[in-house]
């Protein structure tokens, strides 16, 4: 049975901060970490928290190694990665995430994709335990690489699984560089969320990037999606 409106969502940074991920995932690393160089788990973690607050990203293991006394351990690189990416989750969805999918389920149908590794997203989706909430769950990387957003790809099987079309469907999600585009050139409405202290909300890019309407949090998403829907009706 396909819905009349969808609404799809993005993850990361839009429905739990991607933020406390990474965190998480340095707290595993630490606790590996200190069992080998001796360092206490806290010590190493605020390291690693220090390194990612200065806009440090993707070469944070090896300079953690470097930091440590460890660089001609280079083979546990490869390591650390393997421990941060299969970690278990310790997140949870930001406070209004499960009112606001609970309301909208009620009218409209629900999606979900997400970038990133399929397996790490699987267990980011279980450990946030909102799958309940999606009529669709959908995981770009099970499509290959290639087809992460902005790929038109994960939108176009959404919308088939969901049976509506692209004119009767909104997408949520905050970044710019890749979030908006395709569902755009899709016919998608897109909505931004900008809360502060995420990734991305700084970031302005060319009107073609960015989304259709703005908001801060999720809170006042239920009266923006009602509005889309009545002036497309």
């Amino acid at each position: 049975m396909g819905y009349p409106n969808v609404v799809l969502f993005d993850l990361d940074d839009t429905l739990y901060p991607e933020r406390d991920y990474v965190f998480s995932g340095f707290r595993t690393v630490a606790e590996y970490l200190s069992t080998i160089c001796g360092f206490e788990t806290d010590d190493i973690l605020s390291r690693l928290i220090s390194l990612f607050e200065t806009g440090i990203r993707g070469n944070t293991f090896d300079l953690i190694l470097q930091n440590l006394g460890l660089s001609s351990h280079i083979d546990l690189v490869q390591q650390l990665i393997e421990r941060y990416r299969t970690h278990t989750p310790r997140i949870k969805p930001y406070p209004e995430v499960a009112r606001v999918l609970e309301t909208l389920r009620l009218e409209f149908g629900l999606g979900l994709l997400t970038d990133g590794y399929a397996s790490v997203q699987r267990r980011k989706v279980k450990a946030l335990n909102i799958g309940h909430f999606f009529h669709s769950v959908l995981y770009s990387d099970d499509f290959g690489r290639k087809n992460w957003k902005p790929s038109l790809i994960p939108f176009k099987r959404l919308l088939v699984d969901l049976e509506t079309e692209p004119s009767h469907a909104v997408y949520v999600g905050d970044n710019p560089h890749k979030d908006f585009i395709g569902a755009r050139k899709m016919g998608i409405t897109t909505i931004r969320t900008l809360r502060p202290n995420t990734e991305y909300h700084k970031i302005s890019l060319q009107p073609e990037f960015e989304a259709d309407y703005e908001i801060q949090a999720l809170n006042g998403l239920t009266l923006v999606i009602k509005k889309i829907f009545s002036i497309k009706t």
